[in-house]
């Protein structure tokens, strides 16, 4: 074996242990990122409503009988939380219909990418936004997908032509970073955030209801404190 032969196998191998080193380096460098949402708890987010005719729940409609159950905040389906900056976003986003909404009801997109909505319930669902050509009234059964491009930033809202009360709003970001999970007691958690500096936003309905600086460290796990706290109309909030 020449010398030359050498030195390049040399060359390769060490070529190769830097590019891993790197990818390890990347891959301990991201870390979680935990906190807590706060909100009024009292809050009584308003149903959409038709203007005339029963209301969409039954639970909405007094009977004589039950009383009418108050709309309360959920957070894991009411919330969405976003960090927001510099770097990679994700590639594709998908959000369900479940349970004869969507789940969750906000949805954060990074511009110029794709948004996939499964249909998990047992009907039909004809899904559209008001004033765009590209997201007409569309059947889309059971089990069944409909995916579109948002190529934009903004914020646009999705209706259902068959079910009155399906409402999801859908929020485009050129600088989306990382979408985070919400739990039902407000907790919510971002896997793994790669260390730089963050704002995090909190949406409701598809607004901007909250958001906070957050400085990420390879040191370890962040937690962001005190805990976030969300703005929201007062009683009777007819939402956006």
């Amino acid at each position: 074996m020449t010398r030359t032969v050498l030195v390049r196998r040399f060359l390769v191998i060490t070529a190769l242990s830097t590019a891993l080193a790197g990818l390890v380096t990347w891959r301990v460098r991201a870390v979680p990122v935990r906190g807590t949402l706060e909100w009024p708890r009292n809050h009584e987010p308003a149903a959409a409503r038709p203007s005339s005719g029963p209301a969409p729940f039954y639970w909405e409609e007094r009977n004589g009988i039950l009383d009418v159950r108050p709309r309360r905040i959920d957070a894991a389906r009411d919330f969405a939380v976003g960090l927001f900056g510099s770097g990679p976003g994700p590639a594709e986003t998908e959000v369900a219909l479940d349970g004869g909404d969507f789940s969750p009801t906000t949805v954060l997109v990074r511009a110029g990418t794709t948004l996939r909505i499964v249909n998990r319930d047992a009907c039909s669902h004809e899904l559209y936004v008001e004033g765009r050509e590209d997201f007409t009234p569309l059947g889309t059964s059971p089990g069944n997908a409909r995916t579109t491009q948002v190529r934009e930033a903004g914020t646009f809202e999705i209706r259902d032509r068959l079910y009155a009360h399906v409402r999801g709003w859908v929020v485009a970001a050129a600088d989306l970073v990382a979408r985070g999970t919400v739990e039902s007691s407000g907790a919510f958690a971002f896997a793994d955030v790669p260390a730089g500096s963050y704002t995090l936003r909190v949406y409701y309905r598809g607004r901007e209801v909250a958001r906070r600086d957050v400085t990420v460290t390879d040191a370890g796990p962040v937690t962001v404190e005190p805990a976030v706290a969300v703005t929201l109309a007062g009683p009777g909030d007819s939402g956006p």
